[in-house]
């Protein structure tokens, strides 16, 4: 629970606790005496007038809430669960109560008992976030079901963009792309100046292979919001897709100069790079500020030297390619499990005559990604110039073999999705 979710929920009870009647003042003043030492974190002082306040008034839920909190953040959590769950018995149709157990199952991770008592909440106040929140709950404990009920109930009395957003990510969660998108569309018309539901409905376009509708969604979104590196990165994502290479380098430059902190758009560009050679000497600059900023992360330096061997001259070993090797060399010192610096490693390594190097790079890649086709090619490549000529036959059969059965599988992927027609509104 975030310390502003838990504040607010203390000072609605601080509030519960001074404005009710006190037949029992005694109890009053130990439960907000407990309740501020738990403000404090004076945990044990918490316990103690908390404790004393469900013994004296042992069917104040208030008590027992406050309390369950109490147990939870001292680790307790046996003692949590069951102080949590007199609270429900007591005071589960209280909105107090409701929004308390909510943020606490929340923090617990139960998040179909959160999603429950949020939703009752929201039901019962006309809170709209709560609304919202109800249905995200339901996402995370997989009911999918329950969160489409949930926002449909809450709609029919408040119809508002970000429940209609959420409305579409619970259809998408049950499957049906159709009423998603129709409850995306509807977000964007109610509020054409959010931008996560332009990346929510241009998301699901392109997870069904409607690179054109999703690219028409994002490009439509900057005339309104002109400076979004979200919006930017999808739109260079859909014009990958539809293999609009030129437009897709534009765009990731365009996010990188937005959020230049951001790694996606260094993953998506580095994949592309030989769609590139027009830009190249920016890339490699932005490329080369990033690696540096971020030295100890390995895919910083590994997409940098990824850079610069993309732009190295056929033949012999420039300055280029020795600091590729160092960057290569550094990435696998901070991530030794990631096949594809070994496998570049490997390329630069065959290139410089290293080849019994090459070949244990190479094979170190494809160890770690035997299904992947692309270091098999080289491999059987190395072991030729070794003259183990039954190894690279083999090599050439599973470069082969794997290329075939990959492509199948992306061909079945795309035939077992319906293509999303998105009607303008």
């Amino acid at each position: 629970m975030g310390a502003g979710t838990y504040r607010t929920l203390l000072v609605a009870i601080l509030a519960a606790v001074w404005l009710a009647a006190k037949p029992e003042a005694e109890t009053e003043n130990l439960l907000r005496d407990g309740l501020l030492a738990l403000d404090r974190g004076d945990l044990a002082a918490a316990r103690r007038d908390l404790e004393k306040a469900s013994k004296l008034s042992p069917r104040e839920p208030r008590a027992w809430l406050a309390l369950a909190q109490t147990y939870w953040r001292s680790g307790l959590k046996r003692q949590a669960a069951a102080a949590a769950g007199r609270a429900a018995s007591l005071g589960g149709n209280e909105p107090l109560i409701q929004r308390g157990l909510a943020i606490f199952y929340t923090e617990a991770g139960e998040w179909d008992r959160a999603a429950r008592f949020e939703s009752a909440y929201a039901a019962a106040t006309g809170d709209r976030d709560a609304a919202v929140h109800a249905v995200m709950l339901f996402l995370q404990a997989g009911r999918a079901e329950a969160a489409i009920e949930t926002a449909q109930r809450a709609l029919a009395a408040d119809n508002h963009a970000k429940l209609r957003d959420a409305l579409g990510k619970a259809y998408r969660a049950a499957g049906d792309p159709g009423k998603a998108l129709e409850a995306f569309q509807e977000a964007i018309r109610l509020n054409p100046y959010e931008e996560e539901y332009y990346f929510d409905l241009a998301q699901l376009l392109m997870a069904h292979h409607n690179f054109d509708a999703a690219i028409r969604v994002l490009e439509a979104s900057k005339r309104v919001i002109a400076r979004s590196e979200q919006l930017e990165l999808a739109l260079g994502v859909a014009y990958y897709g539809q293999r609009r290479f030129q437009d897709a380098v534009d765009a990731f430059l365009r996010t990188i100069d937005l959020a230049p902190k951001l790694p996606q758009p260094y993953l998506y560009l580095a994949r592309i790079l030989e769609h590139a050679s027009a830009r190249m000497a920016e890339i490699r600059r932005r490329f080369a500020a990033y690696a540096a900023a971020n030295s100890n992360d390995p895919a910083a330096q590994f997409l940098y030297a990824k850079v610069l061997m993309a732009a190295l001259p056929p033949g012999g070993y420039p300055p280029e390619a020795v600091e590729a090797e160092g960057l290569l060399r550094r990435a696998l010192e901070l991530k030794a499990d990631d096949w594809e610096p070994h496998y570049l490693l490997g390329t630069l390594l065959e290139r410089k005559g290293e080849t019994e190097a090459a070949a244990r790079e190479l094979e170190r890649s494809v160890e770690l990604a035997p299904d992947n086709p692309v270091p098999h090619f080289p491999l059987a490549r190395v072991y030729l110039k070794l003259g183990r000529k039954e190894e690279a036959q083999r090599q050439r059969t599973l470069f082969k073999e794997l290329t075939l059965k990959q492509e199948k599988a992306i061909e079945e992927r795309a035939a077992s999705l319906k293509k999303l027609e998105l009607t303008v509104r």
